[in-house]
């Protein structure tokens, strides 16, 4: 299934008009790079990079290990609703262009989660980035209803002082119709 996901989000980058049949069409999120990074402890840029679908990607230097892994974080909002019971993936693209070899660097947590206060769990899971751009994914099943706006994709990069780089993000709901 994911291989299907990643196949298609990479067919994204090279085609102007999705295929009717195209995963993307089930994306709750706006493709791409639709994040707000926050945080005192980063400094975030546009970068071009041939080697990631879509050509740019979002540079965060972390410039401190955060007390908390959300200290510095990349947000996206979710433009359409989650159904309770539907099954969402969150799938981003990431690497860490500062490690060399097997070195990685955590993002201690990434997936979408509901407003506050509660901030219930859709889908989540950690990372451990290495040098390689490479398609990380999370997948769950919604706990509740969510209107649209109402849920986030949060990306904790705070885990330690590196360099993240983002790519594209994509949220599917497996079921929608």
């Amino acid at each position: 299934m994911i291989r299907t996901i990643s196949v298609a989000l990479g067919i994204f980058a090279a085609s102007a008009a999705p295929a009717q049949d195209d995963i993307l069409r089930k994306a709750i999120n706006q493709p791409g790079l639709n994040y707000n990074v926050t945080g005192a402890a980063q400094i975030t840029t546009r970068v071009k990079d041939s080697g990631v679908v879509g050509g740019q990607a979002l540079r965060v230097q972390v410039t401190e290990k955060g007390p908390e892994n959300y200290a510095v974080q990349a947000v996206s909002p979710l433009s359409k609703p989650i159904v309770k019971g539907h099954r969402i993936v969150v799938a981003i693209w990431a690497r860490a262009p500062k490690l060399t070899g097997d070195a990685t660097t955590p993002i201690p947590f990434f997936g979408v989660i509901g407003p506050a206060p509660g901030y219930a769990t859709v889908a989540s899971g950690p990372a451990q980035v290495g040098a390689a751009w490479k398609l990380y994914d999370v997948k769950g099943v919604a706990p509740s209803d969510l209107a649209a706006n109402a849920a986030t994709v949060v990306v904790h990069l705070a885990g330690a002082k590196a360099v993240i780089d983002l790519g594209p993000l994509f949220v599917i709901d497996l079921d929608a119709t």
